[in-house]
This record gives structure tokens, sequence and C-alpha cells, in this order.
């Protein structure tokens, strides 16, 4: 018999030794019985068979009566095992077409374009640049009070309002052992929630010290400390409330767009990411702890949600995890070749990343490898130079122009240079008496080649459900890019903007209703997790900066007012 013919059904159940014309005259009461197949066999403590009825009608008959008597037996009949494989697999089938299909639809969401006009130069004035005394080292909004938040190495954090540029400086304290409120370690990431019950506003931040503070956003004084994390707290976010954009998806209608306040949705629900490699989850509302999620093989550094039930997070494990917060489960993303410093949700199937291997990524839900990745997105131009040693004597002698004596050897520096191979006979005494002589040689830096390099992508920006995305990094641009198809696999370099410095941080403010487009940035002279390279000519800073068309006006008034520059230390 063939395993996909239609109208067969297994029986089984009847006494050992049953033979095929008995089971045939109690099988032909249900319908007509084209065929049938013993599969008794010797062991077996009863007898069984295949049996083709040549109508549906007849196998339909037959599966009702299941459960006959026969001799005292009961008879047990059903689809043949392996038909039912075969239309199991058709279910499955036909269920993953269709979820493909319900993912190709929700990419198939219409992503909103957010016109912006960048001069071609870069050369884009602030309309408000409050200067720091400290490196700012992430940055958030404030939708519900129209205010900037942002944290600092200097272990506190800062206020600003967006309207008239007044800065607050909430201070941390100065060790560990001090009873008095806030961080003793820089902080690294902020956010702000509203809570469900309320219309109450917190400022939240998390720092190298491991612990997360709750500020109440009228008084700004400490509400809340948690702890529970083994390691620096790197990211932090309301579950479903990426404050960017003031939107979140309604999750009874996935897809949909809630155009309430963003963070008010859920609100009680605070995510925290951390260096420990965990996922944490607060209860805001009842001030505990709820659950940690494990997945990440080394540092958290990022993370963001859109969704009350979903998050993303990125790692220096070079994967992106994409979370189901309460269901457990994770869904893994890698293609990066360095660690994953930041990560943004475009929407809720849609996010970018960008990493230190210079390359900023674009992903789907449903596909684990980016649907594209834009390498050395903050290249440029570097000159590699040799040290040489040269002659001043013969410059000076004869007026012509110094020549290279020898290359200086990569192992040694200059002084050993020249008591180890100009002079290498004479005594330490005499060495230092021709150290302390008038320098007869030069070391000078002669170019060798140009080459491109590729420097950390340190911050994304997003307005969530829109086409516009920023980068930054310390190569002197903020770039600006579009989202060219709504499957993620093309964007667009629309413009940059010049700023020296680390890009710390970004936040865009996009109101529905207010045609302004703002972009906010947290400049600094250090990268925001170390010291190990400073721009000295950077100015520590908060950037203000408006990209729409209609912009162009209010630009020019702020070079004209300086009332709009605020320098505060």
């Amino acid at each position: 018999m063939s395993d996909d013919i239609e109208n067969l059904v297994h029986v089984s159940g009847f006494p050992p030794g049953t033979g095929k014309d008995e089971i045939l005259r109690f099988l032909s009461n249900f319908g007509e019985i084209q065929n049938i197949e013993l599969q008794s066999e010797s062991g077996r403590t009863s007898t069984s068979a295949l049996v083709y009825f040549k109508t549906a009608s007849g196998l339909e008959n037959a599966i009702d009566q299941s459960g006959k008597k026969f001799h005292n037996k009961t008879i047990t009949i059903e689809v043949w095992r392996k038909r039912r494989r075969l239309e199991d697999e058709e279910e499955k089938e036909d269920n993953s077409a269709n979820l493909q299909q319900k993912q190709k639809s929700r990419l198939k969401q219409e992503l909103k374009d957010v016109p912006v006009s960048l001069p071609p130069s870069g050369d884009l004035e602030p309309l408000r640049s409050i200067r720091l005394t400290y490196v700012p080292t992430c940055i958030d909004i404030d939708q519900f009070n129209n205010n900037i938040i942002f944290g600092m190495k200097s272990c506190g954090f800062g206020i600003i309002d967006i309207e008239t540029g007044k800065l607050q400086i909430i201070k941390g304290r100065e060790n560990k052992a001090s009873s008095d409120p806030g961080h003793f370690k820089p902080i690294l990431c902020c956010t702000t929630c509203r809570l469900t019950t309320s219309s109450q506003t917190y400022h939240i931040t998390g720092s190298e010290d491991r612990t997360i503070r709750v500020w109440d956003a009228r008084s700004q004084q400490e509400a809340l400390v948690l702890t529970g994390h083994r390691g620096s707290v790197t990211g932090l976010v309301c579950a479903g409330g990426s404050n960017q954009g003031n939107q979140i998806v309604d999750e009874e209608e996935e897809g949909e767009i809630n155009t309430q306040n963003a963070v008010e949705v859920s609100q009680n629900i605070l995510l925290s990411c951390s260096e420990d490699k965990t996922l944490k989850t607060w209860d805001l509302k009842a001030s505990k702890y709820l659950d940690t999620s494990y997945g990440h093989t080394s540092s958290a550094n990022a993370i963001d949600s859109l969704k009350p039930t979903r998050c993303v997070t990125s790692g220096d494990d070079l994967s992106i995890r994409n979370w189901d917060i309460w269901g457990g489960t994770q869904t893994v993303h890698t293609g990066h070749t360095s660690s994953i410093d930041c990560v943004k949700l475009l929407d809720t199937n849609r996010f970018i990343a960008g990493s230190q291997d210079g390359a900023i990524s674009i992903w789907t839900t449903n596909k684990r490898t980016p649907r594209l990745l834009i390498p050395d997105a903050h290249a440029h131009t570097v000159t590699i130079t040799r040290p040489q040693i040269v002659d001043n004597i013969e410059s000076k002698s004869d007026g012509k122009e110094s020549k290279p004596i020898q290359s200086l050897p990569s192992e040694i520096s200059a002084s050993q240079y020249f008591t180890s191979v100009i002079h290498p006979q004479k005594s330490e005494t005499q060495q230092q008496q021709i150290q302390s002589q008038p320098n007869t040689h030069s070391v000078v830096q002669i170019p060798v080649k140009q080459e491109r390099q590729a420097e950390w992508v340190s911050s994304i920006a997003v307005i969530p459900f829109t086409r516009l995305f920023a980068s930054g990094s310390c190569d002197g641009q903020i770039q600006l890019w579009n989202v060219q198809r709504d499957n993620a696999s093309e964007v667009a370099n629309i413009g940059h903007v010049n700023i020296t410095g680390f890009v710390n941080g970004m936040t865009f403010r996009k109101i529905e209703g207010d045609e302004r487009t703002i972009l906010i940035a947290a400049v600094g002279q250090e990268h925001r997790l170390g010291r190990w390279k400073r721009i000295k000519e950077a100015r520590n800073s908060i950037n203000i900066y408006r990209l729409d068309p209609s912009a162009s006006h209010s630009i020019n008034q702020a070079q004209s007012n300086d009332s709009l520059h605020t320098d505060s230390n």
C-alpha cells in the first residue's frame, strides 16, 4: 500500500489469531472496503490491520465506532499513523507559511518618512550647546516634562529644559561610605518612566556602582535604590517604553500604534542589563525585583523595548538577543566581529545596532543574520607616520634641508637611540654629558601612507516607526540615515552633522503634530566606558540640533541670538 493513499485506517485490538474475514465482517457495516492487510506478528497480544475504505464516508463511520467491543476486546480505529504524520507535517507547513506571511505583513508595515534638511558641508549650528565640566555618558528625553536627562562620569546627572536651556545638576556622592543620596561611580545609562497608577514621573539612572537609582522628576529626590546586579549597570528602559518618538505598540493589537504617552501604558516594569551578563526585571510600583534572564556570555551593553512583553539587548559576546520577557525565551542574532555597544528598535520587527568593528547593522526579528551591514560607517582618512633621525648640523651649515640619517628602530626610544646607536661605546656618564649638550640630531615624523580607519559606533538614535536614524562615533561626524525599503535591505546616507568628540549618546524629539525634528547629542572628550583615548579639542556638552526643512529661519535666529547658547559648569 502506498503511504499517501486516502481513506486508510489502522484498526487494532483484535484478539490474537483473528482472521481477515472476521475483521472484514466487523468493519463492513461502516462502509464498502476495498482492501485489508493484516499486521499480526509473533509475540503480539493482539491483531491489527490496515483497512482501505472506498469512500471517505466509510472511513468517517469507522472512526466514529472506535472503542466498540469485539469478543470483549476494545477495538481502536484511527487514521493510519503514517498518513496522520503526513497530515501533521502539512499542518506544520501551513502554520509555518502562515507565520511567514504574518511576519512579511508586519515587515510591510509602512515606516513614515521624516523630512530632513542639512547643509552639504555638515556645518549645522546647534540651537543650543550646553557646556559641561564632566564627560556626559548617556542621554534620554523626558517627554512628560519636556526635559533632557543625561548622566556623567562625575557620578551625577543633569536635567535640561528643552525650551529654555535651563540646566540643573544633581551631584553624586563622594564615596561609598557617604550617607548622601546618589551614585559614587560614573553613571552609564538613564531613562524616564511614568507609573500607570499615577501621574508621577521618575528619572532612573544606572551606574558602575552596580545600583539603579529612581528619582522623583519633580523634586529630584532619590525615591528608590534597586540592587542586585553584580556588575556595572549598562542599560535601562521601561518595558514597552522607548521614550523616543512617544509611541508604543498596543499588545492586544500587535502592530498597531498606540499614540498615547509611551511609558504611561506599561509602565510599572523596568528592564536593566549589566556587565554581569544578565537582564533583570523590576516592578517600580511595588519597588521590588521580579526576575533575572540569562543568555549573554559576556557583558550586556545596551537595551531597548517597544512592547511590554519584549526587548532587545546587545553585548560583548557579538550577539543581539531578542527576548520574550515573560515567556523566558530568546532569539540570538549574530553578524558582527566585535562588541556591539548600542541597539535601537526601529519598530517591533526591525532594529539597528552599532559595533566596535565600525559597522552598523539592520535586522528583522525573523532573520538571525543582518538584513544589511554597513561597514566602516564612521571611517575617516588617517596619515601613518614613522619617526626618523635627521642631522641638524648639516641643515645649518650648508642651508640644505635636513636629511634622514636612519629610521628610528620601532623597539627603542629616541634617547635610547642616541646612547645605544650613535654613541654605543660611551660610558653612562659620557652618554649623559652627550645628551645634555646641544642636540645635533632631531627625530621627525615622516609620512608613510594614508589609510581609512574605522571608528567604533558608540551610539544610535531612532524615531520609532519612521525611516530616520542617526549614528555617532568619534570621527567628527554624526551620520543621518534613511531606511529605503521596508524590509530594511537598503539604507541611504542623507547627510551628516560635524561635531568634535565622542558621541556617547543621542536621542530624537519628535512629537505627533509638531513639525520640529530635534536631535540631541551628548558629546565628550572621552568614551563613556573608559579613558584610553582623549580628544582634547572636544567640548563636554549637550548639543541640540533642529533637522527639519523649516528650521533654516530658526537656525539663523539661533546664530544671531546669544541667549540661545548656554555655557554652564
